[in-house]
């Protein structure tokens, strides 16, 4: 979460959709961040690991030579040892028609990866109004799109006119309805997966109580309970769901054989 945010989508703002999308991602072959970035230059290359083969081992590309000779993985098949992807060119000005950075542009301000408003500010302290009530409130956010034909913003996807603003710069959200704020929350539950799942299950519990009274509930049948049907494949026999995760506690779902 430690990343700055470009966005949106301009048919998004029309339709009330705004997005966010983080900055600087791929292009082709590439793989430098946008030079407004958090870190750009300390981002490691991203295509050593070429796949992964029957027996869970990494297999290393031969293609990119320099960037990834020193690569290896670990026993968890996390990638070591690879060079620096380096940093995108910076774009200075509105886009244009005839830009002759277009490419980096595209590069710098374009990502299928996207979060709402209402997940990001989770993290990010800003707020949201104008058209589609998109995010405002902090630098890069706010400066006005202007049109299509004319844009204020400097980024754009080569194929299709989604435009994209400079990269945020907003503070952390600091409302603390419990005494921890809320960006504590978010980071906590990103860096640790066994805490996340611990409070996913309680939270899951609360959201599908919600609205009924503990009467009007009955439990559903164990094979629709989270996690049964991932043991079940793995010839565990379980009589007793809730007595299993009890006894067994705490419980591995993930299949170690599953294919990756």
């Amino acid at each position: 979460m430690d990343q700055e945010i470009s966005f949106l989508q301009l048919s998004e703002i029309q339709t009330g959709n705004p997005l966010h999308r983080p900055a600087g991602e791929r292009i082709s072959l590439q793989f430098p961040n946008a030079f407004d970035a958090p870190n750009p230059d300390k981002m490691a290359f991203h295509k050593c690991v070429e796949r992964v083969d029957d027996e869970g081992k990494c297999i290393i590309s031969e293609t990119w030579k320099s960037k990834c000779k020193n690569v290896w993985c670990d026993e968890k098949n996390i990638q070591h040892g690879a060079a620096l992807a380096g940093a995108n060119p910076e774009v200075a000005g509105p886009w244009t028609e005839d830009a002759s950075d277009a490419r980096w542009r595209h590069a710098s301000g374009w990502s299928n990866q996207f979060g709402f408003p209402w997940e990001i500010g989770l993290y990010w302290n800003f707020t949201v109004g104008g058209v589609g009530q998109r995010a405002v409130g902090c630098p890069g956010l706010d400066r006005p799109f202007g049109t299509i034909t004319t844009p204020n913003w400097p980024y754009r996807n080569t194929g299709s006119p989604i435009f994209a603003s400079p990269a945020m710069e907003c503070s952390l959200n600091t409302y603390a309805p419990d005494g921890k704020p809320m960006h504590q929350i978010v980071d906590e539950l990103a860096s640790d997966n066994e805490y996340f799942a611990e409070m996913f299950l309680e939270g899951w519990q609360m959201f599908t109580n919600n609205g009924y009274k503990s009467s009007q509930l009955r439990d559903g049948p164990q094979a629709g309970w989270l996690g049964y049907y991932s043991l079940t494949e793995q010839g565990k026999s379980i009589a007793n769901f809730a007595s299993y995760i009890a006894e067994n506690a705490p419980v591995t779902f993930t299949d170690p054989k599953v294919c990756p």
